[in-house]
């Protein structure tokens, strides 16, 4: 279980926090021989975009979200940028990235289910509190959808990892 009311925005705000907290981007660019003024830019830079793309998900811009976050030509007014290239490659932003990609999967498959009028309301909840992505894997086996309880079972497990 992810524990009472996480939702989507919980979810990549908790990836934002735990991969990005302390000094995970700047010790991994000075593990790489960067000079420290640049890995602090670098670091600011990742927390800018994270935040960033916390504000695009709590907009409920998920897709848009997604691509920004992984877009290299993202214009940031630092001496960072021609560093940024490489963030991509950093442990802490990969686990980041991640969550935010299964988010975008996971409100791709909402939108998808909330056109359905049997599986709508509880899909819509779903975005509030992830843990109900069960209670809809149960009802789309009993209106006959096996493969979308499936997709909704295999959601919830990549969430509760991710958390």
């Amino acid at each position: 279980m992810l524990g009472r009311g996480v939702g989507l925005v919980g979810l990549v705000e908790r990836a934002r926090d735990r991969a990005l907290a302390g000094d995970a981007v700047f010790c991994w660019y000075c593990e790489r021989d960067y000079p420290e003024d640049v890995a602090e830019q670098c670091q600011r830079a990742a927390l800018a975009i994270a935040d960033e793309v916390c504000s695009l998900v709590l907009g409920g811009q998920f897709q848009l979200a997604w691509r920004f976050a992984v877009r290299s030509d993202v214009y940031l007014p630092t001496r960072a940028t021609q560093h940024l290239d490489v963030l991509d490659q950093c442990p802490a932003w990969v686990a980041f990235l991640d969550v935010v990609e299964l988010a975008e999967r996971i409100d791709s498959y909402l939108a998808v289910m909330e056109t359905d009028r049997r599986t709508a309301a509880l899909a819509q909840d779903c975005r509030g509190e992830l843990d109900l992505l069960c209670v809809l894997a149960d009802l789309c086996e009993d209106v006959g959808l096996p493969r979308a309880a499936a997709e909704a079972r295999q959601l919830h497990e990549m969430a509760s990892r991710a958390l």
